[in-house]
């Protein structure tokens, strides 16, 4: 398994709150991503997952902002059963950047917080080893960046989990 896409979210000035927005990355992995690209398309497959994550997002971010999430990172796909799952987390207590920040994680499926957690007061930690890899090698590139905006947009090499066929190669969506 590897991950087929990359989606940024820069984070961006929301007028209707006044805020900026929390900024993150999430990969699209390739766990039921066929299945998926078979029954509605290889568009509405990409799409799907993004426009999950960001909704995530959006819906959370005064909670986000309570427990002092300064950006996100994490892995998006499909399971078994068609629907989306996001496996999210969320950094804070950066006082001098790269620092050393603490890290909340969560799994959330179709919106809503697998069990046994209840709520988003209280993290998932049931994340897969694919994405364990992805959230260190993140963190080394992290660590090597000049600034959070540097990071956000920086790409650092997966290694055997980057894509290999040529028609997953490169995809690249900014939310």
């Amino acid at each position: 398994m590897v991950f087929i896409a990359r989606y940024w979210f820069p984070g961006k000035f929301n007028p209707s709150s006044k805020r900026i927005l929390i900024p993150g990355k999430v990969l699209l992995h390739s766990s039921g991503y066929r299945e998926a690209e078979e029954k509605m398309g290889k568009e509405k497959a990409l799409i799907e997952p993004e426009k999950h994550a960001l909704n995530v997002f959006l819906e959370r971010q005064k909670m986000f902002r309570e427990l002092g999430i300064i950006f996100f990172r994490g892995a998006t796909y499909w399971n078994n059963e068609g629907n989306k799952i996001l496996e999210l987390v969320g950094y804070s207590d950066i006082m001098k950047w790269p620092g050393n920040p603490d890290g909340r994680r969560w799994v959330i499926k179709e919106g809503r917080i697998t069990k046994p957690a209840q709520d988003l007061w209280k993290p998932n930690t049931d994340i897969c080893g694919e994405t364990e890899i992805f959230l260190g090698r993140e963190e080394e590139f992290r660590r090597q960046t000049a600034d959070l905006e540097a990071y956000i947009f920086g790409k650092p090499d997966l290694d055997l989990l980057e894509p290999r066929e040529p028609k997953y190669r490169r995809i690249e969506l900014l939310a």
